[in-house]
């Protein structure tokens, strides 16, 4: 079992970058700008009180879009038939349309994620060493010409070419998996 103060930094992270697209998703349901506000905020409560019972291998966009959908039709119920704005068979089509969009995202991101990965770790040599000085160590130009006898023009000539090597390498990467 996790400690509370780590599954609550989990929780704030999951929804500090979920919170957008959750507003979203309400908002193409629920044209009311105050309504929609005060949805979502039922949404986090909700989203923090059953946190404990989210399966962490699915979705937490997916998850928390689901209890938005809830929240929307316990609105939708409080207002009466005569404001019903969308039928449940179209809420649950806006439901699927965010869901597979956000998975199709996700997806894409974690695929760019690897072959930045997999290409950065075939830098060699110089390039290698280049690389990890000035974006890891956040080491100048000069610092970086002056510890491997390189000129300075030459070190920003040696990372413009590493940059155009890493986006060669990720696209093909990224062309390969999507054949």
């Amino acid at each position: 079992m996790e400690q509370p103060d780590k599954q609550l930094e989990k929780l704030t992270a999951q929804w500090a970058q979920s919170q957008p697209l959750i507003a979203a998703f309400i908002s193409s349901l629920v044209p009311d700008f105050h309504d929609a506000d005060d949805i979502l905020q039922n949404v986090a409560v909700v989203t923090v009180r059953k946190y404990q019972q989210f399966d962490p291998t699915r979705s937490f966009v997916a998850w928390a879009i689901g209890i938005a959908k809830n929240e929307i039709l316990k609105y939708q119920s409080k207002q009466g038939k005569r404001h019903l704005l969308l039928d449940i068979d179209a809420i649950d089509s806006v439901t699927q349309v965010y869901t597979k969009e956000h998975s199709t995202i996700h997806d894409t991101r974690i695929d760019l994620n690897h072959a930045i990965s997999t290409c950065i770790s075939r830098l060699k040599g110089k390039w290698q060493q280049i690389m990890e000085m000035h974006y890891l160590r956040e080491q100048s130009a000069a610092r970086i010409a002056q510890h491997l006898g390189m000129t300075r023009n030459s070190v920003f000539v040696s990372l413009h070419r590493i940059r155009i090597a890493l986006r060669d390498c990720v696209n093909r990467r990224l062309g390969e998996e999507c054949t």
